[in-house]
C-alpha cells in the first residue's frame, strides 16, 4: 500500500469518528426528544460499517440518511436553537466527503492490483 492509500484510509477513519461525534451530540438532544435515538443508532451503525469496510455503498447510505434527516428537520429548523440543523448539515457534509474518499480508495486499491 502506498502512502496516499494510507492517507485515504486515515481520512475515512476520521470521517467515521466525525459520525460518532455527531451521534454523541444527538444523544444530548435525545434526552428531550426520544425519537433522536433512531438517528444515533443509524449514525453509529454507519460509522462502524464505514470504519470496517470503507465501502462506497455505506458512504451513499450516510449521505442519503443525512439528506433524509435534513428533509424531515426542515419542519422545525430552529429546533434546539438551530444546533440540530447544524449537526445534520455536518452529517450531510461527512457523507459527501466519505463518498469522495471511498471512491478514491477503491480506485487506488484497483490500480494497485493491476500494477
Amino acid at each position: 500500500m502506498s502512502d496516499s492509500s494510507n492517507e485515504i484510509q486515515n481520512s475515512i477513519k476520521s470521517i467515521a469518528a466525525n459520525l460518532v461525534v455527531i451521534a454523541a451530540f444527538n444523544v444530548g438532544f435525545a434526552f428531550f426528544n426520544f425519537t433522536l435515538f433512531i438517528d444515533v443508532l443509524i449514525l453509529l451503525v454507519l460509522a462502524f460499517c464505514l470504519f470496517k469496510w470503507k465501502s462506497r455503498v455505506v458512504s451513499i447510505l450516510i449521505l442519503a440518511s443525512g439528506l433524509l434527516a435534513l428533509y424531515y428537520q426542515m419542519d422545525s429548523p430552529f429546533d434546539a436553537g438551530g444546533w440540530r440543523i447544524a449537526l445534520i448539515a455536518w452529517w450531510v457534509l461527512s457523507g459527501i466527503v466519505s463518498l469522495y474518499h471511498t471512491v478514491r480508495f477503491q480506485k487506488s486499491d484497483a490500480s494497485a492490483v493491476h500494477t
